[in-house]
């Protein structure tokens, strides 16, 4: 939150703070300054701040899902920026790539980063690492049975970068997630096997006629 903060993405035009920038780099801020204990947290360094903004998103979709149960509503879908929610059976179709794309069953959430989105041009994906702005911006897609987890498991994919593909994976227990930046992919079994190319549809028509 205070690199993102610092890089003025907060602000209509960013303007970056590179003091500031380098002064929270060099306080080597993680995970491990943060104290939870139910649901409260307490920061051990004075400028350690959070941003939510991913799973804000994700739990606003997941509470809109859950009022809308209660209201008798049977099948929808909710969308905002990069994350898509689902309610009942609707039909719901997401694109991977041009190649390819993924159908979501009853009930699942997605989030996807794309590297060609136009929607997000500043995307203000901070690797905490290095205070730069994560680039190139890989192609990251998770599935999950709640909004809230697949928008924070879609960040963490998006800003680890692929050497900790396999950690994140295994530690945030994700079944269905995928990672691409140009030729390079990474995707877990069970998402791979959902996945339906252009040549699985032509193959389907063949078969039909």
């Amino acid at each position: 939150g205070a690199m993102r903060q610092a890089w003025g993405y907060y602000q209509a035009t960013p303007n970056p703070d590179l003091k500031k920038i380098n002064s929270l780099l060099k306080q080597e801020l993680s995970m491990q300054d943060i104290e939870i204990e139910g649901i409260r947290g307490r920061g051990r360094k004075t400028q350690l701040q959070l941003d939510f903004d991913l799973l804000a998103i994700g739990y606003a979709i997941d509470s809109q899902l859950e009022h809308l149960v209660e209201l008798g509503v049977e099948q929808a879908v909710l969308r905002i920026g990069p994350i898509t929610g689902s309610l009942g059976t609707v039909a719901q179709t997401i694109v991977i790539n041009d190649r390819s794309h993924v159908d979501l069953e009853p009930g699942e959430a997605i989030c996807q980063f794309s590297a060609s989105d136009s929607r997000f041009p500043q995307h203000g994906r901070i690797d905490p690492r290095s205070g730069w702005p994560v680039k190139p911006i890989p192609t990251v897609t998770v599935i999950h049975g709640d909004a809230r987890t697949a928008s924070v498991a879609c960040a963490a994919l998006l800003v680890a970068g692929e050497d900790e593909w396999d950690s994140l994976v295994q530690n945030m227990g994700l079944t269905y997630a995928r990672w691409q930046r140009g030729d390079r992919e990474y995707i877990t079994p069970a998402l791979g096997a959902r996945v339906v190319t252009a040549a699985d549809t032509k193959a389907g028509k063949k078969r039909k006629n």
